[in-house]
């Protein structure tokens, strides 16, 4: 597993500004991604005071689709830190619906952030989610059971609040020094092993 800077994301000291639930997605927004299956989640959940915003890239193959969208589904285009930090602050839980993702920074800079995610199980983070303590795992093209995770954290406040704690408890084992020490430690288990031979 990669790392993530979890000083610099880290959870809000502050709540939040408004009370919409908000949900974000952080990455390329596009097919690959999985946004349509997130935008046509959110649109059947028809969640009263809600607000979907995709933060990232937008690509060309999806933007007439994203047009017809409603006002309340919105992209914020690509943003780094600090702005990304509060993006995630913002956010009532972060989704990350890929169809096919490597092991996304997103979704542990989100969890350091104290905010609970969803993931799809071809996202390679799903292996830092604890299925219903840190976050929630789905199978990828799956609307409706995109639609019902969100769901469940939109109806369970405290639940959200829970996961999100977890999450933050989680994300902390991920660290960039970590993430080196593994690597070291691998490295030097195949070079007394002999060595790599193909």
């Amino acid at each position: 597993p990669l790392g993530a800077d979890v000083r610099r994301y880290a959870p809000a000291t502050e709540p939040k500004s408004d009370d919409i639930f908000r949900v974000v997605s952080v990455g390329e927004v596009g097919i690959q991604k999985g946004t349509y299956y997130l935008v046509e989640a959110f649109r059947k959940l028809a969640i009263p005071n809600s607000e979907l915003l995709m933060v990232g890239s937008v690509r060309s193959s999806i933007q007439a689709y994203l047009k017809g969208q409603p006002d309340n589904v919105k992209t914020a285009g690509t943003i780094r830190y600090p702005l990304l930090q509060k993006a995630y602050h913002s956010a009532s839980v972060v989704v990350t619906p890929s169809i096919q993702d490597g092991f996304s920074q997103v979704v542990l800079q989100a969890m350091a952030s104290g905010i609970p995610v969803v993931v799809s199980a071809n996202t390679g983070a799903c292996e830092a989610i604890t299925q219903g303590v840190n976050g929630l795992v789905v199978q990828a093209r799956d609307i409706d059971a995109l639609a019902g995770a969100i769901e469940l954290l939109y109806r369970d406040p405290e639940l959200r609040k829970r996961m999100g704690e977890n999450a933050r408890e989680a994300a902390v084992k991920y660290t960039w020094n970590q993430y080196g020490t593994a690597v070291e430690s691998t490295l030097l288990e195949i070079s007394q092993r002999g060595g790599y031979r193909p």
